[in-house]
């Protein structure tokens, strides 16, 4: 197989290319949707594997010296399609060279630069969550698991009913709102910009101890997150604001092809002990309102198994829908 190295790739090329393979895995109407996920993070090259003239598998070695885990550098591998797992273990290869020269210390993905980004693998066929959800096939995680990747994280999406009853019960004979002085609202539209800068200097600050975590710039967040929040009702964008500062956020959104069910996702709350209840009191708040609206289901995307808020023996999970995979490897393996 042939493979080519392409240095700092423009978002055209990337979306060429990985249309390129996607047609022979994926039904047009996936293989043109799989093609406009291009990442606004910095790109270090692409890596092209081809056979007989015809390419492969592609795939996207990002630029991110900030992303650490357990003390080691990870290089971010994203924008991934292959067609076989041959195609596959040679990209990863590749990549790993690349990466090595760069000072990495392993390769992490599917991971499109960062985790403000498309990242994680799903591992059924199951497409749930985020309306704008990225599908892969699932024998993609036996591509990355026969190329000697391991899993570093696993996530789920589940599906409920509204039942607001165990989180009433949770709160009870907890500090209230009223005792935090906190207020829960919608976002401001009229002043979108300013609340996006907010939302981000809130958010750096709440995930900072996420896994892989790595801070976003204001005008990426704005980038990434502006249209959606200035097109969603404002109840669907709720944050939790102490004497005018953000102290928690809860965003959700109508669950596509799913009707009465909406999706929960990126809820945060300020770290701080006196806050261990917010996102508790976010997500009965959200609930309430969803029910108010003739919603009946709820669906909890993308969350960890290891996020210890959703408690199974506290709270009520539902059905799991759709699990996810995120993988790494250290270099020694890869290039063995």
């Amino acid at each position: 197989m042939k493979v080519d190295v392409l240095y700092n790739p423009s978002g055209d090329r990337i979306a060429e290319s990985r249309y390129a393979v996607s047609q022979s895995i994926y039904p047009p109407r996936v293989a043109e949707k799989q093609k406009n996920f291009l990442s606004p993070h910095p790109n270090h090259c692409m890596i092209v594997v081809g056979e007989a003239g015809k390419p492969q598998a592609c795939g996207v070695l990002y630029n991110n010296p900030k992303l650490l885990w357990k003390g080691m550098k990870l290089g971010p591998i994203g924008s991934f399609e292959s067609a076989n797992a041959e195609a596959a273990e040679a990209l990863f290869a590749a990549a790993a060279i690349e990466a090595t020269l760069l000072g990495y210390d392993a390769l992490v993905g599917p991971m499109d630069g960062s985790t403000w980004n498309e990242y994680r693998l799903n591992s059924d066929d199951t497409i749930f969550g985020y309306p704008t959800e990225i599908w892969y096939p699932p024998i993609y995680n036996q591509y990355f698991s026969d190329a000697g990747f391991q899993i570093l994280d696993r996530y789920y999406s589940s599906l409920d009913t509204i039942d607001t009853t165990p989180f009433l019960a949770i709160v009870d004979g907890q500090p209230t709102l009223e005792d935090l002085h906190v207020e829960l609202g919608g976002i401001n539209k009229h002043d979108l910009a300013n609340e996006l800068h907010l939302l981000c200097q809130f958010s750096n600050m709440a995930f900072a101890n996420n896994v892989l975590f790595t801070p976003i710039t204001s005008e990426a967040f704005a980038a990434k997150y502006g249209p959606a929040m200035a097109a969603l009702p404002a109840w669907q964008v709720c944050i939790a604001r102490k004497a005018g500062e953000i102290v928690g956020l809860m965003l959700a959104f109508d669950a596509p092809d799913l009707a009465g069910t909406i999706v929960l996702k990126s809820l945060a709350r300020h770290p701080s002990a006196q806050y261990k209840h917010l996102g508790k009191y976010l997500t009965l708040h959200m609930m309430q309102e969803a029910q108010a609206r003739g919603y009946s289901q709820v669906i909890r995307a993308y969350v960890r198994y290891e996020n210890g808020y959703w408690d199974a023996e506290k709270y009520s999970l539902g059905k799991t829908q759709a699990n996810y995979n995120l993988y790494w490897q250290p270099f020694t393996k890869v290039l063995a």
